[in-house]
């Protein structure tokens, strides 16, 4: 071998070293900021090292999972291959995120909730819009606003842009709903059929290209609309949004416009769009009346959120996520447990309740029940003591890794839905802990015996008596508990 080729092996073979220490490196010195991964995920923690665990196999299969999540410049790689996917083959690895025509991004739960997949029934969607409306003309009684919400899905409002192959399979409880609600003389506010009427003529987009919500001008046209509606048809004089006059145009994605691309994890910071309109908000009319609002939603009301009008055009604003979380956030985990929902009814005049298409399998996820049972007596207060102990220990799921992570893969070979699933978790959980205690708790005869051995007085009396009558005092004991049961009774 020449001394030429011999340089150039060495070189290589340098090379290949630098590049297998590189990640090793970095990891140790922290030489590059690397971005980190978006979404929710939780990582695996580092484990120490025992004896025990090393013949037992637990710290090298611990250990192999927190190397393989934290070595040097594994994000960068992570969002290369994603990038690789996405460009070539148009994949992603984000299991929630479908890439439709002209790469629009869609939420794989919201196509299948337009196609009917998770319809769940006329029955139930009766029964819901019942309920509805039974609590809607029970608050008109007493002055109160009560308003379901209907927020667009893209996957509808957008279904020209989704992949090939997609097909209707069953009526959608959305369908199901509207057919109701109209029967029932519901009133409501349908931003889905707004949406789907105005989208090719609206002056900006309704909805974003890579984000599954409604826009930023989207968002506030509906939060705009909300607040005519309620002027309107309540006699209601709240102060005004105005933002019209003022809209700046960006094709840099803020807010919620780019929440499904950030998911993809993609090595580019941004995908090319179209601009966007971004409001600036003003208010008029601010000394009229500011009614105290409660909201029960999803996510799509962070987006009205982001208009202000929670704070500026209403007033003691509480929001109930899924009617199962207070926010605002609160250091206080427990603060929605902790609810007085008598109260919070007695104090707010304004109810509404927004879900997109895809949460109408379980619409208002029991708000409209538990309110309209407080309000014709039937109920004090927000929770039970099960309700409040099966919430708790769904919290007490979410927390735990081994455990939710189990429930997320049962939830994706399922099909179902990981809420749902959490839910049952807790129930049993709190069912499999009840039993155990109820097996624990010594039954009424065995206390009595415990109750008589730990009292001297008593022992010695039934002692005494044992001696008497030349029985074993065991039996003496059993005697006395049997006799002291029958006189309680």
């Amino acid at each position: 071998m020449s001394r030429r080729s011999q340089i150039l092996k060495n070189i290589l073979i340098f090379l290949m070293l630098v590049i297998l220490f590189i990640p090793l490196i970095q990891n140790t010195l922290k030489l590059f900021t690397v971005r980190d991964l978006k979404g929710s995920f939780k990582l695996s923690p580092d484990i120490e090292f025992i004896s025990e665990y090393w013949f037992s196999g637990l710290f090298q299969e611990n250990k192999e999972k927190y190397v393989n999540e934290h070595f040097g410049f594994r994000n960068t790689l992570v969002r290369t291959n994603n990038q690789v996917k996405f460009n070539l083959f148009k994949k992603t690895s984000n299991i929630e995120t479908v890439i439709g025509r002209d790469n629009y991004l869609f939420a794989k739960a919201y196509i299948e909730s337009y196609t009917g997949e998770n319809f769940v029934g006329s029955e139930k969607i009766i029964a819901t819009c019942g309920v509805i409306k039974a609590l809607q003309d029970k608050m008109q009684e007493q002055g109160k606003i009560f308003l379901p919400v209907l927020a667009p899905n893209k996957a509808r409002v957008l279904n020209n842009y989704l992949p090939a192959g997609v097909s209707i399979k069953n009526i959608s409880n959305y369908e199901a709903m509207l057919i109701c609600f109209k029967k029932l003389n519901v009133r409501y506010l349908d931003f889905n059929a707004y949406f789907m009427e105005n989208y090719k003529t609206s002056p900006y987009p309704l909805h974003p290209k890579y984000g599954v919500h409604w826009s930023s001008y989207g968002h506030t046209l509906a939060a705009d609309s909300i607040i005519n509606y309620i002027n309107y048809h309540y006699h209601v004089n709240t102060p005004r949004l105005d933002w019209k006059k003022n809209i700046v145009l960006s094709d840099s994605l803020r807010e919620l416009d780019y929440d499904a691309g950030d998911g993809m994890n993609l090595f580019i910071d941004r995908m090319p769009s179209e601009k966007m309109a971004y409001p600036a908000y003003q208010y008029k009319d601010t000394a009229n009346a500011r009614p105290p609002l409660l909201v029960v939603g999803d996510s799509y009301n962070f987006g009205l959120e982001m208009t202000g009008i929670q704070n500026r055009i209403f007033s003691d604003y509480k929001f109930l996520y899924y009617f199962k979380e207070l926010l605002p956030y609160s250091e206080d985990k427990e603060a929605f447990l902790k609810l007085n929902l008598k109260e919070e009814i007695e104090n707010h005049k304004v109810f509404l309740m927004i879900a997109t298409e895809h949460n109408l399998k379980d619409f208002g996820w029991g708000f409209p029940e538990k309110t309209l049972n407080i309000l014709n007596g039937k109920e004090d207060n927000i929770m039970d003591d099960y309700t409040r102990e099966v919430k708790m220990m769904e919290m007490v799921v979410r927390k735990n890794k081994d455990w939710y992570d189990d429930v997320v893969e049962m939830a994706f070979l399922s099909h179902r839905d990981i809420d749902t699933l959490v839910m049952e978790a807790a129930r049993h959980a709190v069912k499999l802990k009840h039993k155990k205690e109820n097996k624990e708790k010594p039954d009424p005869f065995t206390e009595m015996i415990e109750a008589i051995k730990d009292n001297a007085g008593w022992m010695k009396d039934v002692e005494a008596r044992a001696a008497k009558k030349k029985i074993p005092l065991d039996s003496a004991i059993r005697m006395e508990a049997r006799w002291q049961l029958q006189v309680k009774q």
